[in-house]
């Protein structure tokens, strides 16, 4: 029986290719010479939901082949900045109305409970009310702002300037149509070169998530894109009937012994 993995590398030819599947679908595309892979999520649909997945405080830092392997998402990609020497993420994450790590820090990507979702740019080193809204991923870097390119880390109180060089990238966005696209390249590119490939994939909001060696990509049982070092936490998505109005388990199991 084929597991949920299919450990190999995608080898992406011409300038598109799609794989239509439903309500999440993925998606490549060469955007400025370089090789942009995405998971794009119909939000209108009751079938999926966005959530995410935090490591325990007992094992902060996982592969993240035990975290899809617990989790049996039908997508994942790397979560929000993280301390990689505790595993505690640098922004707010909210899983089901329930908050699982603090951080006033960057943009955030929010989904209420009917399934409408947003980017919001809270003040830097203020919190705000999160009441209304059943998921909450804290930490990003806004790069695009109703389909303009909108760059200013500095002006989002980061500070690392490993930010904003050239580096793999992974991100978030939104459509005007109710789609979420989940962008990601192993190519190292530039925050101005991450929003130009939003907008070609038809994103009107977006903002930049961890990225560099934490880079990754997971589609239906393929690995598209590997990470350098273990996670703290993960964008997943659902895909079942009735999935929106369902609660899938925030937290990962604790550790098996002798896993990965």
């Amino acid at each position: 029986m084929r597991g949920p993995f299919a450990f190999a590398a995608a080898a992406v030819c011409g300038t598109a290719f799609a794989v239509q599947a439903g309500d999440v679908a993925y998606e490549t595309r060469l955007v400025g010479g370089k090789h942009w892979h995405a998971v794009i999520v119909n939000l209108s649909s009751e079938d999926v939901k966005v959530s995410g997945v935090i490591n325990p405080s007992t094992d902060r830092l996982r592969s993240i082949r035990t975290m899809i392997r617990e989790s049996q998402p039908a997508a994942a990609m790397t979560g929000t900045f993280f301390d990689t020497r505790t595993g505690i993420p640098v922004g707010a994450v909210v899983v089901d109305g329930t908050r699982l790590a603090s951080g006033s820090h960057g943009s955030c990507l929010v989904i209420d409970y009917f399934n409408e979702a947003q980017i919001l740019d809270p003040k830097p080193g203020r919190s705000f009310d999160m009441d209304a809204y059943r998921f909450v991923l804290r930490g990003g870097v806004r790069v695009l702002n109703s389909g303009s390119a909108s760059v200013y880390p500095r002006g989002q109180k980061f500070r690392d300037p490993r930010v904003w060089s050239s580096a793999p990238r992974s991100g978030v966005g939104l459509t005007e149509h109710s789609k979420l696209v989940m962008l990601v390249t192993r190519s190292s590119a530039t925050l101005s070169e991450t929003a130009s490939a939003f907008k070609a994939f038809g994103a009107k909001n977006a903002m930049v998530l961890d990225g560099g060696g934490s880079t990754a990509l997971y589609y239906r049982g393929e690995l598209k894109i590997s990470p350098q070092r273990h996670l703290s936490n993960l964008l997943v998505v659902y895909e079942e009937p009735g999935a929106a109005w369902k609660t899938y388990p925030p937290i990962a199991a604790p550790r098996i012994a002798g896993s990965p």
